[in-house]
């Protein structure tokens, strides 16, 4: 049996086909919740916008009536944000070639954008890269995370301390910082367990603290890091 830690909530999981593998035990270790923002928004201000999280999505249009954004071109980060925006009833929605915040900069510096004006509904904190490298781009702050303190942080703890947990997967730069908050000895628990994250802008916020990552997946989705596990196995 591989046991694998994943900052995500028992219910979030629980919509996961691929942690239903009888080979694995999955233990839900979510580090942060997510409390929605008040804001205000003139949509007919901008031509664009970008989506960057299936939770940005969820507090944008609990506020925004979705028609609000007729004839606006939309764009997601990744295949997950742009399933949450099908949902809504949007179509046509574009996402880069390179699933990640380095991917959308990459989408947005062609020149067809530069004369757009691109609205950004993201949480509060977060990756500035799209901010601080174009002009064009303003931040919408629709929640933000703080820290949350699982129900299981004994359990987990004493798992750490006996060496039983296999993998660690982080699906946030927020959700490695608050683990480590969590946990006096929390690095030193990194580094005795394999450690993946959901993409590369989590790969960097680990190797900044000196944990190379087992795998950084090519699509950033638990289904993908659960199944690359099983086959290292």
């Amino acid at each position: 049996m591989i046991n694998i830690l994943i900052t995500k909530s028992e219910k979030e999981l629980k919509k996961i086909e691929a942690v239903k593998n009888i080979r694995i035990d999955i233990i839900p270790f979510p580090a942060i919740k997510t409390i929605p923002l008040d804001f205000d928004i003139k949509t007919e201000d901008f031509d664009i916008f970008v989506f960057t999280s299936v939770n940005a999505v969820k507090y944008f249009f609990e506020k925004i009536e979705p028609e609000r954004l007729e004839g606006k071109q939309i764009i997601a980060v990744g295949d997950k944000t742009k399933a949450e925006l099908e949902k809504i009833g949007f179509k046509n929605i574009k996402t880069p070639q390179i699933q990640s915040s380095e991917g959308l900069l990459e989408l947005l510096s062609n020149r067809n954008y530069k004369d757009k004006k691109i609205a950004l509904p993201r949480a509060k904190k977060g990756i500035d890269l799209l901010i601080k490298n174009l002009d064009n781009v303003t931040l919408i702050p629709v929640y933000e995370t703080v820290l949350n303190i699982p129900e299981n942080v004994d359990k987990v703890k004493e798992m750490f301390e006996k060496k039983l947990v296999d993998f660690a997967v982080f699906t946030s730069p927020s959700n490695v910082e608050n683990f480590l908050k969590i946990f006096e000895k929390g690095l030193d628990y990194l580094k005795q367990t394999k450690v993946v994250p959901i993409g590369k802008t989590t790969g960097k916020k680990l190797k900044s603290l000196g944990i190379e990552p087992f795998f950084v997946p090519e699509k950033p989705s638990i289904e993908n890091i659960i199944k690359e596990i099983i086959s290292s196995a």
